[in-house]
């Protein structure tokens, strides 16, 4: 009877642990939509220059037993602020091995940094990207977590008949 009750309290967690990651990353994606939205809204308009950009070939886990390679560019940016060079490293990835780098040394992008943290910038044709991709997010990790939850439920409802019990009984 011990080990039935642990293993509902198990099942039990696990759900709790999902919506707890769920919550997490919803909250994420709100707070770096509402973030890049302040920039573009409060933050000062300039040009940023590439003035590196770093490529190293990577492996990402995609599932069970299952991986993919990926090229991972470190790109770094530089613009000057009250005369003072700013210079950060932002990190994008591409599908497949050795995959050209969105963007090559010296070019130019209009950026919004933050007044009061300079090193903080959105790229000035950013103002959607984040919001279309938090959606899309949001949308398929509910579905994966109804479905998680679902089909606890339904193996818990199965495991509440207790063998035991009805051995005893019978």
């Amino acid at each position: 009877m011990k080990q039935t009750s642990e293993i509902r309290k198990k099942r039990n967690i696990i759900p709790f642990i999902i919506i707890v990651i769920f919550t997490i990353s919803i909250l994420g994606i709100i707070f770096n939509h509402f973030n890049t939205q302040r920039i573009m809204r409060d933050g000062l308009r300039t040009t940023a220059i590439v003035t590196n950009v770093e490529s190293r070939n990577i492996i990402v886990d995609v599932g069970v037993n299952r991986s993919e390679q990926r090229t991972r560019h470190y790109t770094t940016f530089e613009y000057h602020v009250d005369g003072q060079t700013i210079a950060v490293v932002r990190t994008t990835e591409t599908p497949g091995s050795n995959a050209a780098p969105r963007l090559r040394v010296g070019d130019v992008v209009e950026i919004y940094y933050d007044a009061q943290n300079p090193r903080n910038f959105v790229f000035a044709d950013s103002s959607g990207n984040f919001s279309i991709v938090g959606i899309i997010f949001i949308g398929i990790l509910s579905f994966v977590i109804f479905k998680i939850i679902r089909s606890l439920n339904r193996t818990k409802n199965r495991g509440n008949e207790n063998p035991l019990q009805e051995a005893s009984n019978g």
